[in-house]
């Protein structure tokens, strides 16, 4: 009877002799039909493989079309995935029922993505094992490195060092496709991203913002009368706010906090300035007191300011002169002894002369735009003193500015985020676009935009009419430092302060060591803020207290969860798949070319490949049913049926017996199969 090796010995045992020798073909248990004649042998030389007769490429791909099916499978899955984000890129977080998030489904996609295409790679590598051995003698022991190798990572890493010439670059593949399934998983994953966005909603309420479509607010002069109060105390409420600061824009209705609103335009009250200081005349004189005066004025005398020339003092005069308004040169015709068509005749011609808009006397250029005078509402005069002309020197030591105040036509862009609104103004323009007169109707002049968007209504009216007085009761006057000028007024004072802010500022010393120049710029500088922000809280009460319904609506914007896909992330899960089947293509074409039977990694095959020939005669010699038969198929994947298997004890070793149905049993050696291995 033939003895029974230890189980470390069985790798040397099954090791072939390296003498040429002869196997003997028993019958192949894989059905009937196929059995070869226990007298037919082959004999083939050691290190010879026994190849298949050539076969058509048809058959190789039946051989290889469960790992065909799992490819196109995992394809067809890496390509729902990308269908599935693309979708979903760039769009709000998908609602779906039963709770299913997005992150469940790439994560249930990729994973059944990356297993199904490890199933190919695992059979490939195990057929890998076959084609390695028949390409020469190696040891027994690769066997278990290569099913160690088709089971994960670490298996894979440990057969590169036992890979050797040709045949290496394919245990790199299989290595490294094993290995980047590690990290697959978490790299696709990381290609979904959240950012959170603002998007329009349509549940919160309407966001809006106020402008001024018309002057007066409504068509009706005396609902509106009551407006001018609220428009004075706006315009006076400016001139006390400090010169760098500006009046507050209307706040825009916004129930997020966070509203986006078109680009608008909203009639308003601008300031125009010019250096009109070359156009005073001096005049010298003599108080009772003693005193030299000098008197700076314009037009004539019509405006001036009267200076102490001796003192070091600094004085200013705030002058405004009655429009050409429209009964100066409107006589209203006695129509009651006319009759109908004589009066309409005799009305006509006195509306001829009738001065609409009303016009202004000037001392400035304003040809650049010459609408600026049409659209005014208050001129003003202000001659002031530097106080550092004390050599007498006129032009050094007075300035002169006039000021317009006038309708114009402002454009702003309101955003609001966070309940923070902030309004940016992109400028503003002064175009007359057309004047009516009219008789029987009040008289109108339009101004637009400077793209002729928008039109806005100007009316003769008594609210109208009220502007020019309300502005020069509220800022005539005048303001000197030695407190002698008999119209003083807390106004003029409060622009004086403004204007010679440097002063209060930097004391007396600060002051005195600026230049001429600098002195002016700053002077200039102050004037036009202080008029400017007169302008602003003209125009901010405007918007408010408009009655037409020209509000300007905008956009409620909720935050919102967006999904983003950071496609490069793919890329691993991508090159994983385009990686498994270029090894798996590899070895099925290798397997073709050295003719090796696809058996991949069926164990059956293992158990059947070795040559046990020459034991099986000895077995047999020693009366021991079935002894070789089992074992003489070759590396087939199927067995029939009736073989069955049994694992017994044979003195010191476990051994799988095998025999044919219908045979007499062996008794098992040793000790009984519940047994342990000693």
């Amino acid at each position: 009877m033939r003895p029974t090796l230890d189980p470390r010995d069985r790798s040397v045992a099954a090791a072939p002799s390296h003498d040429n020798w002869t196997t003997e073909q028993h019958m192949d248990y894989g059905g009937p039909g196929t059995a070869l004649q226990d007298d037919e042998t082959r004999s083939f030389a050691v290190g010879e493989p026994l190849h298949q007769p050539p076969r058509s490429w048809a058959s190789h791909l039946r051989a290889w079309a469960p790992e065909i099916g799992c490819i196109l499978l995992a394809v067809g899955l890496f390509v729902a995935l990308t269908v599935v984000l693309d979708r979903c890129n760039d769009k709000r977080l998908p609602q779906w029922p039963l709770g299913l998030t997005l992150n469940t489904a790439v994560a249930l996609l990729a994973t059944l993505c990356r297993s199904i295409i490890m199933l190919p790679v695992a059979d490939a590598i195990s057929q890998f094992k076959w084609n390695w051995f028949a390409s020469g003698h190696h040891p027994i022991k690769d066997l278990y490195i290569f099913d160690q190798a088709s089971r994960g990572p670490w298996g894979s890493l440990r057969l590169l060092g036992r890979m050797r010439g040709r045949l290496t670059p394919l245990s790199h593949a299989a290595a490294l496709v094993l290995v980047s399934g590690v990290a697959t998983s978490f790299l696709t994953q990381s290609a979904v991203s959240y950012e959170e966005r603002l998007v329009t909603s349509a549940k919160s309420g309407n966001a809006t913002i106020s402008r001024a479509s018309m002057f007066p607010s409504t068509v009706d002069d005396n609902s509106t009368s009551g407006d001018l109060e609220g428009l004075k105390r706006a315009a006076l409420q400016a001139t006390f706010l400090n010169v760098n600061d500006h009046w507050p824009i209307p706040e825009p209705i916004c129930p997020s906090g966070n509203c986006d609103y078109p680009v608008y335009r909203s009639l308003g009250l601008c300031v125009s300035m010019q250096n009109v200081t070359s156009a005073l005349t001096y005049d010298e004189f003599e108080k009772q007191s003693g005193f030299t005066m000098v008197r700076a004025s314009l037009l004539n005398d019509t405006v001036f300011m009267e200076d102490e020339l001796t003192s070091n003092t600094m004085a200013l005069n705030a002058t405004s002169l009655q429009p050409r308004i429209r009964l100066a040169d409107y006589d209203r015709p006695v129509t009651s002894q006319m009759d109908f068509e004589e009066a309409q005749e005799a009305m006509d011609k006195a509306m001829e002369k009738y001065v609409w808009p009303p016009e202004w006397t000037s001392v400035a250029d304003w040809e650049e735009n010459p609408d600026v005078l049409d659209a005014t509402i208050a001129q003003f005069f202000f001659i002031w003193s530097t106080a550092k002309g004390l050599d007498k020197d006129m032009h050094t030591r007075y300035r002169a500015a006039e000021v317009l105040w006038h309708f114009c036509v402002h454009e702003y862009n309101t955003t609001a985020r966070d309940g923070v609104a902030a309004t940016e103004s992109l400028g503003s323009v002064v175009k007359v676009d057309e004047v009516v007169k009219q008789r029987g109707d009040p008289c109108y002049f339009m101004l637009t935009d400077a793209g002729g968007q928008d039109r806005f209504r100007i009316t003769d009216s008594y609210t109208y009419s009220e502007l020019d007085r309300m502005f020069r009761r509220a800022f005539s006057g005048a303001w000197s430092f030695l407190d002698f000028d008999m119209d003083y007024s807390e106004i003029s004072a409060q622009i004086a302060e403004s204007l010679f802010l440097n002063e209060y500022e930097y004391g007396t010393d600060g002051w005195s060591r600026q230049t001429l120049e600098e002195w002016d710029v700053i002077m200039w500088d102050n004037l036009g803020k202080i008029t400017a922000t007169v302008a602003q809280g003209f125009t901010a009460h405007m918007r408010k207290m408009a009655k037409v319904d020209s509000d300007i609506e905008g956009d409620v914007l909720q935050t919102e969860t967006f999904v983003v896909v950071r496609w490069p992330w793919l890329s691993a899960l991508a090159a994983q798949i385009g990686l498994s089947i270029v090894f798996v293509v590899s070895v099925a074409v290798h397997t073709a070319r050295l003719g090796v039977a696809v058996v991949r990694s069926n164990n059956l095959a293992e158990l059947f490949a070795q040559d046990n020939s020459r034991s099986s005669r000895e077995e047999q010699d020693d009366g021991v049913p079935g002894g070789g038969t089992a074992f003489s198929t070759g590396i087939k994947t199927q067995v029939d049926e009736a073989v069955r298997g049994r694992l017994v004890r044979d003195n010191e070793a476990w051994i799988l017996q095998m025999q044919k149905d219908g045979t007499s049993e062996a008794k098992p050696p040793g000790d009984s199969i519940s047994g342990s291995s000693s």
